[in-house]
């Protein structure tokens, strides 16, 4: 390699020591925000790693073809303790204030979620459901006078109606069976004069 490539490369990787420290701070305040516990903080410290080593090696395949000398690793070494020197404090305290600006941001937009959508439609819920059921109420008390009125009305006339009824066809009854006895005596008087006509021949 020529001198000027591995110049370079030397700032290159100064410059990835920078955002790998860069990084770093930015995956240590988000899971202190968002509390990872066990397993995850694993999972998510490999994911970090891997994507630092995947950096180094993408940038050193660009500059020089992926060869790894010593001198590189002092580069990156520079450029972390250049960050944290320079840049640790800083861009930890403003990147906290983003992440409360977005916070903040988030639960204004909730909130008007809430306010302008929810709360209205769980208003207006409640008020058909107590409109249906005031409705259902009155529908039903209307109901009920009704069938009353017409058990006040239609039942002591239907009582008397059976009884008027009755009576009609017992005396009926009591009339035909005179009736049917009065003409079985005129068939038996009928017959004793035929026989009595018959003997005085």
């Amino acid at each position: 390699m020529s001198i000027k490539i591995q110049a370079i490369t030397m700032l290159m990787m100064v410059a990835c020591g920078l955002t790998m420290g860069l990084l770093y701070d930015t995956y240590r305040v988000m899971k202190g925000q968002t509390g990872l516990r066990g397993w995850l903080v694993i999972i998510c410290d490999l994911l970090f790693w891997a994507s630092c080593i995947f950096l180094v090696f993408g940038t050193l395949l660009r500059i020089n073809d992926g060869i790894v000398r010593v001198y590189l690793f002092l580069g990156m070494g520079i450029g972390a303790w250049a960050y944290f020197a320079l840049f640790h404090s800083f861009y930890v305290k403003w990147f906290l204030r983003f992440i409360q600006l977005v916070k903040a941001i988030y639960r204004f937009i909730i909130n008007m979620i809430q306010t302008l959508i929810i709360k209205p439609v769980i208003f207006l819920y409640k008020v058909i459901i107590t409109v249906i059921v005031t409705i259902s109420l009155f529908v039903w008390k209307i109901i009920l006078f009704i069938y009353g009125l017409f058990q006040k009305i239609f039942v002591p006339l239907g009582t008397k109606s059976s009884k008027l009824g009755k009576k009609i066809y017992s005396g009926s009854k009591k009339k035909g069976a005179g009736i049917l006895k009065r003409l079985a005596k005129l068939i038996k008087l009928k017959r004793k004069d035929d026989i009595d006509k018959d003997k005085d021949e």
